[in-house]
């Protein structure tokens, strides 16, 4: 069992390696909750979730306030005045006003509406408006800015007259009150949107992708930017008919795009596998890179947001099955969260995917990473929602789990590009690392055999490779192994020799 084996690890190497984070689920006392995403506010992370207690029949929404460590703080809910459900879907945008209120967006379970709720700084709900939406069977509302005295509300609305999928964008003032809405159907063909950015005062950009719901092979993403009033300034589809949904978007300073979308690989009977990618287009949207960052093809691979790290790279989380025919750590089918630093130049720095607390003997569930937050120490904390199955009865929890500024949960943690890439110790030395294809072992000769042990970040045996006692250097095959975190172990007979943690990177 592969919690079994990252405790193992972690014993084995205490020597070495503590542990500065935390990987918790929490219930929070209710039938159900569920983390959608969060912000940082000084030394507090406030968070934005679903909750439903047992008394409560509808599901509502709860403000938590959770110290950097793990531990809440306070839990504030809130039910729908009309007794109706209410929540959020994955990676629902929560901001912080100017006047230190917490604001977001959230919908109706029954009826196709939205309402901006906002609470003050001590947890208490200074606005609930109720926004109808008419025309439609359905909205998401994942996008949320505040914008010229009010706010901006971006997503995907199904359109009952089209029966089609359609971006849409809302403004409203800052009591709530609709201004104008419209939306941006694409004749004949579905159209998602989840990513909204606002770039200046009359410019909005909405990153969607084109499609048909009832064969999504055919995507195609599309940027498109808009004014003021929600009129279309200029349209860019990207030149190939499989690539996905964008996800999140900034435009750098050089006037350069970098956003996250998803890469398919299609076949026939329109079945495709999926990765995420992080893309770096021109200012006149040439292609300059495109990096892969799951670590596994999967159809329902999805990135979150795009957030800077106080070093000046970028933070990514992304939900992921930990299954696929180019993926090592085969045998469980369960979904994991996964945290990506990368840079502006499409670097991988790490990556280090979670599977401890959903991978527990006779539970089945689906761990959604639905957002992140980045600690000015850049450390970050992932967001997520447990949707357990068995045991029954079937319930949902929230999960956070934190790593530090090398992607570890466990020290020393400096192995990277803040590190030599060559790690001398008064053994020997391995090198490179980060390593691409080869790992080189220089060890000194001894009388007896050692041997050499391969663990990735959770603390699965990918590789293990013997020194005869004449040997003094040993050249390790790295080039079928995901990029990520791993640990080497060194043992002879008498036991633990050395440990180190390497970084694969390509």
């Amino acid at each position: 069992m592969r919690c079994l084996g990252f405790i193992f690890l972690y014993f084995c190497l205490t020597a070495l390696l503590a542990q500065p984070g935390f990987n918790q689920s929490y219930d929070l006392d209710a039938s159900g909750s569920g983390f959608v995403n969060g912000v940082v506010k000084g030394d507090t992370v406030i968070i934005l979730a679903g909750l439903r207690y047992p008394a409560q029949t509808p599901w509502g929404i709860a403000l938590i306030k959770a110290d950097t460590n793990g531990n809440i703080l306070s839990t504030h809910p809130y039910f729908d005045p009309e007794g109706k459900t209410i929540g959020y879907g994955y990676n629902y945008d929560i901001k912080i006003l100017e006047n230190n209120h917490i604001a977001f967006v959230g919908g109706y379970f029954s009826e196709s509406a939205q309402f901006l709720i906002i609470f003050n700084e001590q947890g208490d709900v200074v606005l609930f408006k109720k926004i109808p939406y008419d025309n439609a069977y359905s909205n998401v509302t994942p996008d949320f800015e505040p914008y010229k005295g009010g706010y901006l509300i971006g997503g995907t609305v199904v359109d009952e007259q089209q029966n089609k999928f359609q971006p849409f964008l809302t403004r409203t003032d800052a009591e709530g009150n609709l201004l104008w809405t419209k939306r941006y159907p694409e004749p004949g063909r579905d159209q998602n949107s989840r990513c909204m950015k606002v770039l200046d005062d009359n410019t909005i950009i909405i990153g969607s992708v084109l499609g048909n719901i009832d064969n999504f092979t055919y995507g195609k993403s599309r940027i498109f930017a808009l004014d003021s009033l929600g009129n279309l300034k200029w349209d860019y589809r990207v030149p190939d008919t499989n690539e996905g949904i964008i996800s999140d978007l900034v435009k750098l300073e050089n006037g350069d795009w970098l956003y996250l979308n998803k890469k398919l690989e299609i076949f026939p009977q329109d079945s495709i596998l999926a990765w995420s990618q992080l893309v770096r287009r021109d200012s006149n949207f040439n292609l300059i890179f495109a990096t892969r960052l799951s670590p596994t093809k999967w159809s329902w691979n999805q990135t979150n947001d795009l957030i800077p790290s106080p070093d000046g790279h970028w933070i990514i989380s992304e939900t992921t099955a930990l299954v696929g025919p180019d993926f090592s750590w085969l045998g469980s089918d369960g979904w994991a969260g996964c945290l990506t630093k990368v840079t502006s130049q499409g670097e991988i720095l790490w990556q280090t995917c979670d599977t401890i607390h959903w991978n527990i003997p006779g539970v089945d569930s689906e761990e959604t990473a639905s957002g992140h937050v980045v600690l000015p120490s850049g450390s970050s904390i992932v967001i997520g929602i447990s949707n357990r199955w068995k045991p029954s009865p079937a319930r949902s929890f929230g999960w956070m789990f934190k790593v530090d500024a090398n992607g570890c949960m466990m020290e020393p943690c400096s192995v990277g590009t803040e590190t030599p890439p060559e790690k001398p110790t008064r053994y020997g030395r391995i090198f490179p690392n980060p390593a691409n294809q080869t790992l080189q072992v220089e060890w000194p000769p001894s009388s007896e055999t050692t041997y050499i042990h391969l663990y990735n970040s959770i603390g699965v045996l990918v590789g293990q490779y013997r020194m005869e006692a004449w040997e003094d250097q040993k050249s390790l095959d790295v080039s079928t192994l995901h990029p990520g975190i791993f640990f080497i172990q060194i043992t002879d007979a008498q036991g633990l020799l050395f440990a180190q943690k390497v970084v694969i990177q390509r």
